[in-house]
């Protein structure tokens, strides 16, 4: 390092050459270095001296700054180690053109080394050679593990199962690896690696039949090219999967035969095993998708499983899978065309047209529920429509000679001729693409789009396809005699008495088609109401609403034109048009959370949004009518608990039960999410207090004692936020009201979670001392 920076300096990077001062040989070091640089001075240290006294003139200020500047450079140049420094060369520079001598530099560098840094190289090299253990402790089977991994080359053992020794001893060097779990991981790490190796294929089959399933399915997807492995880890995960699905089913019976899940044990037991189904099923989808996303083959492979076996009877759990499926592979990435391969689930021997129609529908899949195209839905009315009525409900398989062709197997399912199954209707993703083609509030349906969707829409609701069975292998003779039977059968052909199931089969045809009628008229009605929300409802419309509860599909659609509108900030940003329009979708939004409770989440969502929206565009008046709805949801939710709690004090048969039993069949999961929405709100610094108190007061107007907890905690915060106190409270109603509240909580006191603060002790205990009660007949005047 130093012979580089003294290097630097001759080289005259730092001076011109001609203003290049000499070194002085005043030592052995420095005339080595001198020579080794080439530089030789006839003049030394003392003589430069002399001539500097005898020549400068006194010192100015200027000179007094580079002289502290030289001792400043020399200080940084005689620390320890110095000249391994990075800046050293800088400095060095700096030093030169202020003025500093290079014999100096080279003192400094030189005297200043210490070697902490070699010194310290070389204690942890005899730090190694003096350690009792190594830093990794790797006996011979690792390193003839990477030695093997390193040469292994599968082409060699292409002929291994073909000689003499194999078939007649086998393999028993095989046999000692993979007893040994280290040798088990070594070929799931080499198979890995190396694809299609017939050697590796025999012995990851080898692994399984010796019971070790497990670790083979905990190798992951590297095992994927040896189709066999993988079609037997694929066996596994679906026979678990029904193994689910039978559970929950035994769950769900259980809690029928309890009386429907009444009391709160069977309630809280029937939900515990719904949530453990759901957690077991989304971890098997995981590994389905863990496994197969790798390679298109795969994924189809296992595709084709799950809808040949959800197409059987009782199989439904399995279609659904395979529909999760496609959404989580989806959703890690585009590398596999998920939505686009519908055409490829159809069952072998589907007509023409079904093909079409699964093309059309993976078209549309494709596009998503904003984008889907109208051409494409129409197309697809046009394929159902045209489609004979019998093939309502699956196609094909039911009316006229319905039980002779599936005793023949001469038609089956949607391989019957001109029928459509109904199946591939009924994709979520499709639902919803359906759902956003008519619901739409800035572009309304034509009525040619209105009549497709909803005609899609109420086949793919109403209808339950028949289980499509793989059809038979039969002889000519065997089918010439199924036909003679059934001609000789009396009334064969027609449904009746001695047809059960064709008379079953167009009993429910009959069945799906009112329900697809009433559907769809349900359907163009709710796409009305949409278009009044800018005025008045009809009796008519109210005398519908109700109707909500049997048809889901009606429900979603109204809710997601409520949340694309009032759960949408820019929907506020005309506040004439939102304020017109608000009241009529709050109307809406509160028929779809009294009809299908389980939206009511949703609809809070949109809610939350809407409140903000409203206040800080300063419509107060909007903002009490959105409270209100969430008063009245609260006063839902209370009516249905009473009215549950009525059924299980008495019982479904009329035989009283154990009070110790009783108790709210209704979750209170909607009551916590209103009062969390309106908290919320609270905490946002802007809230009008005067309709905290409002929201606060017509809660308690119908909510008695007893409280939960959670509830006097959350009534606690508003009447803080809102600045409530006894004092300030002048109608006796309302301080009867916070009276009984008050006292009511003050026995929950040691059950609050978290703990009351300061303030809300202080309040709780301000509002209980103020007076009495609240006598019935003054809380229902209230």
């Amino acid at each position: 390092m130093v012979f580089m920076v003294l290097s630097y300096i001759h080289a005259g990077h730092c001076l011109p050459a001609d203003e290049h001062p000499r070194l002085h040989p005043s030592s052995s070091l420095t005339r080595g270095w001198c020579r080794a640089l080439g530089v030789h001075g006839s003049r030394g240290p003392r003589s430069r001296r002399q001539s500097a006294t005898t020549s400068n003139p006194p010192l100015e200020t200027g000179d007094m700054a580079a002289g502290e500047e030289l001792s400043r450079l020399e200080e940084l140049l005689r620390r320890p180690d110095y000249v391994l420094e990075p800046a050293v060369k800088d400095n060095v520079r700096q030093y030169i053109k202020a003025g500093g001598k290079p014999e100096v530099i080279l003192e400094s560098l030189t005297e200043g080394y210490v070697g902490y840094a070699h010194m310290a190289m070389m204690m942890v090299k005899w730090m190694d050679m003096v350690e009792d253990e190594p830093l990794t402790n790797h006996d011979e089977f690792f390193y003839l593990k990477e030695f093997t991994k390193a040469k292994f080359d599968p082409d060699k053992f292409v002929g291994i199962f073909a000689s003499q020794s194999t078939r007649s001893q086998g393999l028993p060097w095989l046999e000692g690896l993979l007893s040994d779990p280290r040798g088990r991981k070594f070929f799931y790490e080499l198979s890995a690696s190396h694809r299609n190796s017939l050697l590796l294929n025999f012995t990851i089959q080898k692994i399984m039949k010796m019971g070790y399933q497990d670790e083979v399915a905990a190798a992951g997807s590297g095992l994927a090219s040896y189709f066999s492995v993988f079609h037997k880890l694929l066996e596994n995960k679906i026979a678990a999967l029904l193994a689910v699905v039978r559970r929950a089913a035994e769950a769900e019976a259980a809690a029928g035969a309890r009386g429907g899940g009444g009391n709160r044990g069977g309630a809280a037991a029937l939900e515990a095993a719904r949530a453990q189904a759901k957690q077991e099923v989304a971890a098997l989808v995981k590994d389905l998708r863990d496994s197969c996303e790798q390679s298109q083959h795969t994924y189809l492979h296992v595709q084709h499983m799950l809808h040949y076996l959800g197409n059987q009877r009782g199989g439904e759990a399995l279609l659904a899978v395979a529909q999760q499926l496609e959404a989580d592979v989806a959703a890690a990435g585009p590398s596999l065309p998920v939505w686009s391969m519908q055409k490829l689930y159809a069952p072998q021997g589907s007509s023409a047209a079904q093909v079409e129609a699964c093309n059309l529908i993976g078209r549309i899949l494709q596009a998503g529920p904003e984008g889907t195209a109208a051409s494409d839905v129409q197309r697809l009315y046009g394929l159902y429509s045209s489609a004979p009525e019998e093939a309502v409900g699956s196609g094909g398989d039911g009316g006229v000679g319905s039980s002779a062709r599936r005793q023949g197997g001469s038609d089956s399912g949607a391989a019957s001729a001109g029928s459509l199954s109904t199946a591939p209707l009924q994709h979520p993703r499709l639902v919803q693409a359906l759902l956003a083609c008519i619901f739409n509030a800035s572009r309304p349906p034509s009525s040619d789009l209105l009549t497709a969707s909803a005609d899609l829409l109420a086949r793919a609701t109403c209808t339950r396809p028949v289980p499509i069975q793989p059809p038979k292998l039969t002889t000519t003779t065997d089918t010439q005699q199924v036909a003679s039977q059934q001609r000789q059968q009396p009334g064969a052909g027609s449904p009746s008495a001695e047809d059960p199931a064709g008379a079953a089969a167009a009993t429910d045809r009959a069945g799906e088609s009112r329900r697809i009628t009433e559907t769809t008229q349900m359907l163009h009605w709710a796409v009305g109401v949409l278009s009044r929300t800018h005025g008045r409802f009809t009796e008519e419309d109210f005398a519908m609403a109700p109707q909500l509860h049997r048809m889901p599909v009606v429900a979603h659609g109204l809710l997601h034109a409520v949340s694309c509108q009032l759960g949408s900030p820019a929907f506020y940003d005309d506040a004439a048009a939102a304020a017109a329009a608000v009241p009529s979708l709050l109307r809406i939004s509160l028929w779809v959370a009294e009809w299908q409770p389980h939206l009511i989440s949703k609809v809070l969502s949109s809610w939350s949004i809407a409140l903000t929206e409203l206040h800080r565009a300063g419509l107060g008046d909007l903002c009490r009518l959105l409270l209100d709805g969430c008063v009245a949801l609260l006063r839902q939710q209370a009516t249905a608990a009473t009215a549950c709690r009525s059924y299980e004090a008495v019982g479904p048969s009329g035989k009283t039960l154990d009070p110790s039993e009783s108790g709210p069949a209704v979750p209170g999961g909607a009551v916590r999410e209103v009062l969390d929405l309106v908290e919320a709100w609270s905490r946002q610094g802007s809230a009008d207090p005067g309709l905290l108190r409002y929201f606060v007061l017509q809660v308690l107007a119908f909510a008695s004692p007893p409280y939960s907890s959670d509830f006097c905690g959350a009534m606690l915060r508003l009447l803080l936020a809102a600045g409530m106190r006894a004092t300030n409270v002048r109608n006796e109603a309302a301080a009867a009201l916070l009276r009984e509240f008050a006292l009511a909580a003050e026995g929950l006191s040691a059950s609050f979670t978290p703990p009351l603060t300061a303030r809300e002790q202080h309040l709780l205990a301000e509002l209980a001392a103020s007076g009495g009660g609240l006598a019935p007949a003054q809380r229902a005047g209230t």
